[in-house]
């Protein structure tokens, strides 16, 4: 993304239709990245041929992607506005979020005030995100009387779930990126898993 070019905030094509892409350059990564509506520049750390599946799923309410990959990659770009990126990782490997050194078990990218998102993969990694409307999860919250899940997604970007929970939202995930899921039971186990007396 150049600084002087405004990012455009196109849809995110999933209509219940499953993508599945093979990249093998960070620049092909990107390109696919941002076919579907997701503006981010993407780049290779370590050395070697790269080998990599993106997959785009679920519905435009919301949509589920995941990224493979055998090489160390780093991803910069804006956060989607009103949008809530719910970001795990499916393998021992443990990504690096806006900085951090990230758990095993653990949810990334959800607090609602940022404006851009930083993360970098190791070779090896396996992400699966879920794109949740920021308006949806707060009147889904307000409406179960969990305001206190409202406060962890404005101070927090990254929280420790309990195994139980982490692997529940992982299902739902896979679910969804196979194209068995309902995406609402995504956005009510993230509420489960985000309230404040659930997390370790």
């Amino acid at each position: 993304m150049n600084s002087h070019n405004k990012p455009v905030h196109k849809a995110i094509r999933a209509k219940n239709k499953r993508v599945e892409v093979e990249f093998h350059s960070a620049a092909g990564l990107g390109a696919t990245l941002q076919a579907v509506g997701v503006e981010m520049d993407v780049a290779q750390l370590s050395r070697g041929a790269l080998h990599g599946t993106f997959r785009l799923a679920g519905s435009r309410q919301v949509p589920v992607l995941s990224i493979q990959t055998n090489q160390d990659l780093v991803l910069h770009g804006n956060q989607r506005p009103g949008m809530l990126p719910l970001s795990l990782n499916a393998t021992d490997q443990q990504p690096v979020v806006l900085g951090g050194e990230t758990n095993p078990g653990s949810l990334h990218g959800f607090q609602a005030v940022l404006s851009e998102t930083f993360f970098q993969l190791p070779a090896g990694a396996h992400i699966q995100a879920a794109l949740v409307s920021q308006t949806r999860f707060e009147q889904l919250a307000t409406a179960t009387g969990d305001d206190q899940t409202l406060e962890v997604i404005q101070r927090s970007n990254s929280a420790n779930l309990h195994p139980q929970r982490f692997q529940k939202i992982s299902a739902l995930i896979q679910a969804q990126l196979m194209g068995r899921g309902q995406d609402n039971r995504v956005e009510v186990a993230a509420l489960e898993a985000l309230s404040p007396h659930q997390l370790q």
